[in-house]
């Protein structure tokens, strides 16, 4: 009961950052064109080049995640962890090359999961105060499942901690300890694997495949076979 109370908890929350994720944009756009008209005052042609410049980097990748995943929830989802991770300092980056034209399953648990895990890496990454943290996050799809892959340059997972890393209460942060435990109940509830890679060499990946069709099992409640994923 706890667990579905924090779950409801943090999708309400989610929800809201996407509302301040907007307000955010719109102010912050506002914002920029005030620098830009008193540095045009100024007569400062070339910092304005620089400013825009600058500013059209960031502003690419935000345009990219809508332009380039055709799925409104994933794309929000992404844009509320970038807008989050620019303000705290953390590289933020997205490769998808997954048509989600005939996506089953549902938006809103798909991007719980993920979502946890990508919060989870912010906040790894600002408490332990990682130089230059980056969060790399990589979509693709399989002739039966889609697949993510969240990587962060952050503190190595112990070897001893990646077998109790899911469960609920645990933590190494002074938090809750439930996102990783509802994002693996979650991919276990949509017959999906989660797994996490973690080295100093390689930093720390989590890997999550969500099949594209769901066992009748859990549509019917009859039996069936859950088909091979392939990561």
């Amino acid at each position: 009961e706890s667990i579905i109370r924090e779950a409801d908890h943090l999708q309400l929350e989610e929800s809201q950052k996407l509302i301040q994720t907007l307000s955010f944009q719109r102010h912050d756009f506002k914002n920029q064109l005030q620098v830009i008209r008193m540095l045009a005052q100024m007569n400062k042609s070339v910092e304005i080049v620089n400013y825009i410049q600058e500013y059209n980097t960031v502003m690419d990748l935000s345009n990219s995640i809508y332009l380039h995943i055709n799925n409104a929830a994933v794309s929000a989802m992404l844009l509320v962890f970038f807008t989050e991770a620019k303000e705290k300092g953390v590289r933020f980056s997205v490769d998808c090359d997954a048509d989600f034209t005939n996506f089953g399953l549902s938006p809103v648990a798909v991007t719980r999961a993920v979502g946890n895990i990508i919060s989870n890496a912010i906040e790894i990454l600002e408490s332990s105060h990682t130089p230059k943290g980056a969060i790399q996050v990589t979509i693709w799809e399989t002739s039966n499942c889609f697949n993510f892959i969240v990587w962060n340059n952050g503190p190595v997972i112990p070897g001893n901690q990646k077998k109790i890393i899911f469960k609920s209460g645990f933590s190494t942060k002074n938090s809750s300890g439930l996102g990783l435990s509802i994002a693996r109940q979650i991919v276990d509830e949509l017959s999906g694997q989660i797994t996490v890679e973690s080295s100093l060499e390689k930093g720390t990946e989590f890997k999550i495949a969500f099949p594209k069709s769901i066992p009748s099992v859990i549509l019917t409640g009859q039996p069936a076979k859950i088909p091979d994923i392939v990561i």
